[in-house]
């Protein structure tokens, strides 16, 4: 193991003491939301002067919130599409509400996407580059927040000049709304996955963050032309370290990927082992789970002590994982292999396995969907052995 743990700690359970180390920023978003109750009920009359009693305007204002919230995330998504653009990024999927774009065979095509990404996805990748001063990385994370900020201001500035009493009254749930959105995108946070103000300061201050962060998006771009994870080109992997901080434990996990879509199922697993030890990792809940999705895999796929499984996999990472899988031909595939050798349910994995049969269809990348199927075939070949 990459730490040295007390004996009596089980170190695929030590993310326990970490859950409980950090609030993340929940105590600024409750401050918020308290502060924009203040202002809607006391500082704003309007629904005072519109007639409308608090056992109604409460409600309603919490609807307006909650709209305006959604847009702000669908806006961010519109502002990362324009300004990567103009920095000279290329899109690999974007999605506004229903309406779902999908580069594949080098062309963008629309594809209806899972319920999940109506909320707004903007995903980019920029050309290589062989060193940090090269990656133009702050308007592609910036870009989006940069819109919902100009959100906030134009919402206010309509609230200062309108005097109409309801535009008044929207206005002042829309800024409320719009600053939540900026305050969460910007207060630096690494409680669950990284957010943009999280983001943008690693990267500013670590020129070999930048250019592992941007080549972390080139391999998402070879993915969706059709590169397979274990084609990668090995020097894109540079900088992988399975004891450091976000962004050089993420291509960590990468580059264990690449060796688990290799079948080098050892070598994987001891990253994964080194990786779940990581405080970073643990920290965050996206990339804990990954973690621990890949390393479950490569125990059952190597026969080994599947009892560890269930410490490696609790219920609660089985529930994240079951979720995800809606979306995730990757998911699907440790869940099919987990009923077949560790709950020794052919039914549930019959089940699993027609799910990602049927996924080929939605899924946003088909060479990540022919790879992951062509390992489920071979477990499903070899299921007898296990």
């Amino acid at each position: 193991m990459a730490q040295d743990f007390n004996q009596n700690v089980n170190p695929y359970e030590a993310e326990k003491k970490s859950e409980k180390a950090s609030w993340g920023n929940a105590p600024v978003y409750i401050t918020v939301v308290v502060l924009a109750l203040i202002f809607i009920r006391y500082l704003d009359p309007a629904a005072e002067q519109l007639g409308i009693s608090t056992f109604l305007a409460i409600p309603i204002e919490w609807i307006l919130l909650i709209v305006f919230f959604f847009l702000g995330i669908l806006l961010k998504s519109v502002g990362r599409l324009v300004m990567g653009l103009l920095t000279g990024y290329k899109t690999l999927v974007f999605c506004v509400g229903p309406i779902g774009f999908v580069r594949e065979n080098g062309r963008l095509v629309f594809k209806p996407l899972p319920v999940m990404f109506w909320a707004g996805q903007c995903l980019m990748t920029p050309k290589p580059v062989s060193s940090p001063e090269e990656v133009r990385y702050f308007w592609y994370h910036f870009g989006g927040v940069f819109f919902d900020i100009l959100a906030a201001a134009s919402s206010f500035a309509v609230l200062f000049v309108s005097d109409n009493i309801v535009v008044k009254w929207i206005m002042s749930n829309a800024f409320i709304a719009f600053v939540m959105l900026v305050m969460i995108y910007l207060i630096p946070s690494d409680k669950g996955a990284a957010n943009n103000g999280m983001v943008l300061k690693r990267l500013k201050n670590d020129p070999q963050a930048r250019l592992i962060d941007h080549n972390i998006l080139v391999m998402t771009g070879m993915e969706y032309e059709g590169v397979k994870a274990a084609d990668m080109p090995q020097e894109l992997f540079v900088g992988a370290d399975v004891n450091g901080a976000s962004p050089y434990c993420d291509i960590a996990v990468l580059k264990a990927s690449k060796l688990v879509a290799s079948g080098e199922y050892r070598e994987a697993k001891q990253m994964l082992d080194q990786l779940i030890c990581n405080e970073n990792v643990q920290r965050n809940i996206v990339l804990n789970s990954e973690v621990r999705c890949k390393l479950a895999y490569c125990i059952m796929v190597l026969g080994e002590d599947l009892s560890s499984i269930d410490s490696i996999i609790d219920q609660k990472t089985l529930q994240s994982i079951t979720m995800a899988s809606a979306y995730s031909i990757t998911k699907l595939r440790f869940l099919y292999t987990y009923y077949l050798t560790v709950k020794h349910d052919p039914v549930q994995a019959q089940s699993v396995y027609e799910k990602a049969v049927n996924m080929r269809e939605s899924c946003v990348c088909l060479a990540e969907y022919e790879a992951e199927m062509a390992a489920i075939e071979k477990i499903r070949a070899n299921a007898n052995n296990f």
